[in-house]
């Protein structure tokens, strides 16, 4: 079974004024959550990044307050690989499920 991926756009950071636009985005700080449920018990994981949006004044510009979520992320995937991310945190989720390694002290400590 494969965990389910869910994507959230933390925040937004934006100029208020840049070349003539108001509020250009510069900045996506996102998070990946993965969840997986096995045995009864929920497993999960997540990765962060922050994307860096570079603004061209020659392709079409979205009104801060007209973006979407779909665009956002769009812009996200266009410089952090989508698949690469959600397998990372698959990975993760799977070390959870089924470690491949431990830690503890004994319990005669």
């Amino acid at each position: 079974m494969a965990a389910t991926m869910n994507w959230n756009i933390e925040n937004l950071m934006f100029y208020p004024a840049h070349d003539g636009k108001t509020n250009v985005v510069f900045e996506v700080p996102w998070v990946c959550h993965g969840t997986e449920e096995k045995d009864g018990v929920t497993y999960s994981s997540a990765a962060r990044g922050t994307t860096m949006i570079a603004y061209d004044k020659d392709e079409s510009f979205t009104a801060f307050d007209d973006l979407t979520q779909d665009q956002v992320l769009g812009w996200i995937w266009k410089t952090d690989s989508k698949a690469d991310v959600e397998a990372n945190v698959q990975a993760s989720v799977d070390e959870h499920i089924t470690p491949t390694s431990l830690s503890g002290a004994p319990a005669s400590w």
